[in-house]
């Protein structure tokens, strides 16, 4: 069976997940990612266009204006693939006004 096969999961519809909106996610393990969330399963959230940000910056002082400008100092644009994200591993999401990856130079 294709992961892209969604007969593998139960889509779980939540308020306040939006599908088709673009998402910051903190793991547990303090990584980021940001990506536009398509589906929402029982244990899994699953992104397109999306990008590793390993390096937000000072996370405290910057996070604000970075939320606002979508401005990171390091983001690794996934190759054009899903991802899917453990819903037990998100410690925060936030919803973003776009993608930071469409404003910034791609890392390399």
């Amino acid at each position: 069976m294709s992961y892209t096969d969604e007969s593998w999961a139960k889509v779980v519809l939540d308020d306040h997940w939006k599908r088709g909106y673009p998402y910051l996610i903190r793991t547990s393990d303090g990584g980021f990612n940001a990506g536009i969330l398509e589906r929402v399963t029982d244990q899994e959230l699953v992104f397109s266009h999306a990008a590793w940000i390993p390096d937000t910056g000072r996370f405290l002082a910057r996070f604000k204006n970075a939320l606002q400008s979508l401005e990171f100092h390091q983001i690794e644009p996934y190759p054009d693939t899903e991802i899917i994200i453990n819903r037990q591993a998100v410690i925060t999401a936030v919803a973003l006004s776009g993608l930071p990856y469409k404003n910034a130079n791609h890392s390399h």
